[in-house]
């Protein structure tokens, strides 16, 4: 639960206690404090709430909840996601397996140039993973797989004189 002084100024939201909109919740502002109660500016919605005896301004309303007509409470403010949750995901044994041979046949210029493109991503991505956001390991400390497609693009970038595989 959010514990916040109101203050003048402060964004709210206001329960209407009356007409076609009844019990729904409206923008408002808080330009006055009275102890324990608000003065606020109601932004409502003309074409949906009516012009009825709905006022614009309520001169004194209550701390309350979202199912308290005649009540103000506080917005829920989403929290932004620090990091993005990537889905989980188990490669099948063959697609390791493969990527662990294709690591081993490797030449060493082959490797080197994968560690470099690596690197390159990571200074791009100020060390983190542009999907999840979380610090980038070593290279070394890499799952087979993610190496082996580091390599993959390496080998494409290559000239074919420094492919181990003689293309």
């Amino acid at each position: 639960m959010r514990h916040q002084k109101p203050t003048v100024g402060s964004i709210v939201l206001f329960v209407l206690p009356e007409g076609p909109s009844r019990e729904q919740a409206r923008a408002a502002i808080i330009t006055n404090i009275h102890g324990e109660e608000a003065a606020l500016h109601v932004f409502l919605d003309h074409v949906e709430d009516g012009l009825s005896d709905l006022t614009a301004f309520v001169p004194r309303a209550k701390l309350g909840g979202p199912d308290q007509p005649g009540t103000w409470f506080w917005p829920t403010i989403p929290t932004p996601a620090s990091k993005v949750s990537a889905p989980a995901y188990t490669p099948p044994d063959e697609l390791v397996e493969s990527a662990r041979l294709s690591l081993a046949a490797a030449m060493p210029s082959e490797l080197d140039a994968a560690v470099r493109a690596y690197r390159a991503y990571g200074s791009v991505t100020d060390g983190r993973s542009a999907v999840t956001g979380a610090e980038l390991p070593a290279f070394d400390a890499c799952p087979p797989l993610v190496q082996a497609g580091w390599l993959a693009v390496a080998r494409l970038s290559l000239p074919p004189r420094e492919l181990g595989s003689g293309s």
